[in-house]
């Protein structure tokens, strides 16, 4: 849709949250995760915020996870 569009022409993004549900630590299933994923595919910075998940959300994201700014608080 026209939102992804625009989000592809940016090169820095921010997600606020990563879990799949509030209060989780659970991120293999994320909608977020994946938008987070294909914008660094794309060579965008990305900052996240996540309370609960980001330790899982790095898990996943592997390498990767290096260029992601991250916040817990």
């Amino acid at each position: 849709g026209p939102q992804l569009a625009a989000a592809q022409e940016t090169r820095r993004i921010g997600a606020l949250g990563l879990a799949f549900k509030a209060g989780t630590d659970v991120v293999h299933e994320s909608p977020a995760l994946a938008l987070v994923e294909a914008r660094l595919a794309a060579g965008a910075e990305v900052s996240v915020h996540e309370p609960a998940g980001m330790e899982n959300a790095r898990a996943v994201l592997g390498s990767r996870a290096a260029r992601v700014r991250a916040s817990s608080r």
